[in-house]
């Protein structure tokens, strides 16, 4: 069943993978053994060749790959919706990660969430009750927010934004970006090195202590959110990488969210609660 179901995600299209990488996390609603397979849909879809990848960068920088990389790996190190990522080697040495959008990608995009909306506002006048959901409105926020992917100058500098927040972190370390080579539709970034946070075999194998990088992670996300008020909202775990010295390594700022005082306020008062077991205060 999950194969079948990620083959057709697949061939569906971006907005469908995007979908699937949202169940991909919640073993709550589908089976594990379904997100399993599901988790492809993170990092490791069919890649476009080599050759459209080049002409992207050649055309996007107005200079051909030879001139900006002394190597330029053409095997791509991820796949996932929107965009995939090469590996490469700056003329001064230093090993960058290439993300580059997808062609034709705002196109397909664009339908797919679409038709989304008419199903959702369909289902929303053949059975009211099902209004409560909200469902049109969820097709609105996710069709804003991966419509914005698309813009890599705006990645470049929500990361940039990010990283200036736990610049004195030393647990949590977003790559630099070269923007001298960043524009719409390419990214260059420092290339990271790590292990995906959920790959916990890996990460003991490497002697990675399990429970300090959790606690990490729970502290990082709660400095994003009660502290800072801008967070990282698209947390899967390909995503997230823990370098060989054990920091946390976010590699996607695509998605990125903002809090108001009010909303901070609110979500305080609702964690105390919880952690209090005042469930009615929570109600």
């Amino acid at each position: 069943v999950g194969k079948k179901l990620l083959t057709c995600l697949i061939d569906l299209g971006p907005g469908y993978v995007k979908f699937g990488q949202a169940l991909s996390t919640r073993p709550d609603l589908v089976d594990k053994k379904i997100c399993e397979y599901l988790k492809k849909l993170q990092d490791d879809i069919e890649p476009f060749s080599s050759t459209i990848a080049k002409k992207i960068i050649e055309v996007e920088s107005q200079n051909l790959i030879e001139n900006i990389f002394s190597t330029f790996n053409e095997k791509p190190i991820a796949n996932a919706s929107v965009a995939q990522v090469h590996t490469a080697i700056l003329k001064n040495g230093e090993t960058v990660a290439v993300k580059l959008l997808k062609p034709n990608i705002k196109k397909r995009l664009f339908a797919d969430f679409t038709f989304f909306y008419w199903v959702s506002k369909c289902l929303e006048i053949v059975a009211p009750s099902i209004r409560r959901l909200k469902l049109s409105k969820n097709v609105e926020v996710l069709a804003e927010v991966s419509l914005n992917e698309l813009d890599l100058t705006l990645e470049a500098s929500a990361a940039e934004e990010l990283s200036e927040n736990f610049k004195d972190n030393p647990n949590y370390k977003v790559p630099k970006i070269y923007w001298e080579l960043t524009n719409k539709k390419m990214l260059v970034l420092e290339y990271i090195k790590g292990i995906r946070i959920d790959d916990i075999n890996a990460l003991k194998k490497a002697n990675h202590n399990i429970k300090k990088i959790t606690e990490i992670g729970i502290e990082v996300f709660f400095l994003q959110v009660f502290r800072d008020g801008f967070f990282h909202g698209d947390m899967h775990p390909g995503n997230i990488l823990i370098n060989p010295k054990g920091i946390l390594v976010p590699i996607d700022s695509g998605i990125m969210g903002r809090l108001s005082n009010k909303d901070r306020q609110f979500l305080a008062l609702l964690l105390t609660y919880l952690l209090n077991k005042n469930y009615k205060k929570v109600v």
